[in-house]
């Protein structure tokens, strides 16, 4: 499923974010192939174009090869690590500016994730 919120940010980059979530979180592995343009287009409610966007900016990003005459594909040597880390960086920085937002530390943020652990 793609989910698409046309007040957060650029279309295109919210599919490319969304591929990257997918190959992180294992649902997408290397060698899967995407969905074609149009067929995710069709999918998102979006136009193809963005799509095309999408998948260039993904492919400047060495996470996908185009095939030519066969469609788009997760690169075999896309480092999958590397994105899950970087994924763990960008959400603890959001989960901590919402911490902050509520007048709290992160060392109590830690301490709470540490409590619910052992619930």
């Amino acid at each position: 499923m793609w989910i698409i919120d046309h007040k957060s940010g650029p279309v295109y980059k919210q599919l490319a974010d969304q591929v990257v979530a997918k190959l992180a979180s294992g649902e997408m592995k290397p060698g899967d192939r995407l969905p074609s343009t149009r067929d995710l287009a069709r999918d998102a409610m979006v136009n193809p174009n963005t799509v095309v966007s999408a998948y260039n900016e993904l492919e400047a990003r060495k996470i996908i090869e185009k095939r030519r005459g066969l469609g788009s594909y997760i690169r075999d040597d896309a480092d999958v690590g590397r994105l899950r880390l970087n994924l763990l960086v960008k959400y603890s920085n959001d989960f901590l500016r919402k911490v902050e937002s509520l007048g709290l530390t992160a060392e109590q943020a830690v301490m709470q994730l540490k409590n619910m652990r052992n619930l």
